[in-house]
């Protein structure tokens, strides 16, 4: 057990008091004003519209693969699972494909009205898992 002691400001001169204060707050007669900070440099895009958007690289999409073979989930919004992905992007053929694809999708901002509509919030599984109002699914993997 600690040993009792009074609190330090009883203990401590008024004057001190105030010139302990004083010191950790000084009260500024002059007003202080900030330095000036330089903006961040502009980075400049060669030749690139506000409009122009950028296609989808081979590194952007392996990434997204990586992303989706790591993940042992339910299908998301477009009801294909992440590891039929994974398998159809295996095949070396199909990557240009599906990259002009998503790029084209990007630019002409066209998705599945699933995708855009999708629900959020989760959902009764079926079965005998309706009766526990605990086991729900995501929305968009249902059917």
């Amino acid at each position: 057990m600690r040993p009792w002691a009074p609190p330090l400001t009883r203990c401590l001169q008024p004057e001190l008091l105030e010139r302990v204060v004083g010191s950790l707050f000084p009260t500024r007669v002059v007003e202080h004003t900030p330095p000036q900070m330089a903006p961040p440099p502009a980075l400049e895009a060669p030749n690139v519209d506000d409009d122009d958007v950028p296609e989808v690289t081979g590194v952007e999409l392996r990434v997204a693969v990586l992303r989706l073979k790591a993940k042992n989930t339910a299908p998301g919004p477009d009801g294909i699972p992440g590891r039929a992905w994974v398998l159809a992007l295996v095949d070396e053929a199909l990557e240009p494909w599906l990259r002009g694809f998503f790029s084209a999708c990007l630019e002409r901002g066209q998705f599945s009205e699933i995708v855009e509509d999708g629900e959020t919030g989760p959902h009764p599984k079926g079965g005998a898992a309706r009766r526990d109002s605990t086991v729900r699914l995501p929305a968009h993997s249902v059917a």
